[in-house]
């Protein structure tokens, strides 16, 4: 995957001397300012954020921006989520320009709206509510088989 030049740089680890703490603060400094303090829309609905629940007091959508895991309590630091702490939000906000990929995915109810990078390397989730979007995740693809996946789905499904 090589990085589009409209993306902010990676937040690196190194960057901050190693130190967990410090760059845990950074990380979610950008993730106040880009949700926080002031919040993307897209398809003409606000797209918000899951504050409940909080974990060591940082918002449920930022750990999903920043770890994996099924049980909340117990999720992963994974650093390539945490590196690009700062690409939801622009790629959130080129929903409906080419640089992005956007569709929508899943039954009326649970309906999903998915924006990748073209290339389907990179993908954030949003639930679509009655009058607003949830920012769920976003989080490298991996493998080229998932990428392939996606692509169909865009395929067929697009915005």
């Amino acid at each position: 995957m090589s990085d589009p030049e409209w993306l902010p740089p990676l937040v690196l680890f190194e960057d901050f001397g190693r130190q967990w703490q410090r760059y845990e603060d950074k990380l979610y400094d950008y993730f106040q300012a880009d949700f926080l303090h002031s919040g993307p829309d897209v398809l003409g609905m606000p797209v918000r954020v899951r504050h409940d629940p909080k974990f060591k007091g940082k918002d449920w959508a930022f750990w999903h921006l920043t770890s994996y895991g099924k049980i909340e309590e117990e999720r992963t630091p994974d650093l390539r989520r945490c590196e690009r702490i700062r690409w939801p939000r622009p790629i959130i906000d080129s929903c409906g320009e080419e640089r992005v990929r956007a569709w929508q995915k899943g039954p009326t109810r649970d309906r999903r709206v998915l924006i990748a990078l073209p290339d389907f390397s990179y993908l954030v989730v949003l639930a679509r509510k009655k009058d607003h979007l949830v920012l769920i995740t976003a989080y490298c693809i991996e493998h080229g088989h998932e990428r392939r996946k996606l692509e169909r789905q865009w395929r067929t499904d697009r915005l």
